[in-house]
């Protein structure tokens, strides 16, 4: 009997469907002295960054919104403190607000342009099942191109088979098992 109930549970594990997402990604920035690191990148939708400010002075953070000036944002980043957060800005692109696309952040020093952070916003349509990520040369990583034929069902094909012949076993075994317990009591 435990034997059944233990098939079907590694069945049940083998048949269910799994899914690929991302979680609540914040990606950060450190502004430096003289440069932001990193100077560009690339995040998925609804995800969120972070600005920190590492010098003893403010700098102003604005990104413009390409359609919608009530959206867009502006954010000053105190002076270094580590005691609390006004040395950060943060921000979440809402994908309702913000399509997928290429944005520029800009970071003013003095009343004047400082440095610019260009971010690219990808879609999340939670069927990527590897990261995007950019190369330290800033070349992108190669995508997956294989079709969508026999490479992707011919693992699943032979996962069903291996359990399909697992549970054989199993309930033939039990079923013996059963048979050589009876066999004993009648002796």
């Amino acid at each position: 009997m435990g034997g059944r109930i233990f098939s079907i549970l590694i069945v049940s594990i083998l048949l269910t469907p799994t899914v690929a997402a991302h979680g609540a990604d914040i990606s950060s920035f450190i502004l430096r002295n003289g440069s932001v690191q990193p100077s560009n990148y690339d995040i998925s939708e609804n995800s969120s960054i972070l600005l920190y400010n590492t010098v003893d002075y403010s700098r102003d953070v604005k990104l413009t919104h390409p359609t919608d000036s009530n959206l867009d944002w502006n954010c000053t980043a105190g002076p270094s403190n580590s005691t609390n957060t006004n040395d950060e800005c943060g921000f979440w692109f809402d994908n309702l607000s913000w399509a997928p696309g290429l944005y520029e952040i800009e970071i003013f020093s003095n009343d004047s342009l400082w440095q610019t952070i260009t971010l690219q916003i990808v879609r999340d349509n939670h069927t990527d099942i590897i990261p995007i990520f950019t190369l330290p040369g800033g070349e992108r990583a190669p995508e997956d191109t294989s079709d969508n034929g026999l490479d992707n069902i011919l693992p699943k094909i032979a996962i069903l088979l291996f359990g399909a012949s697992a549970l054989i076993w199993i309930s033939k075994n039990i079923g013996n098992e059963e048979l050589v317990n009876k066999s004993e009591e009648e002796e």
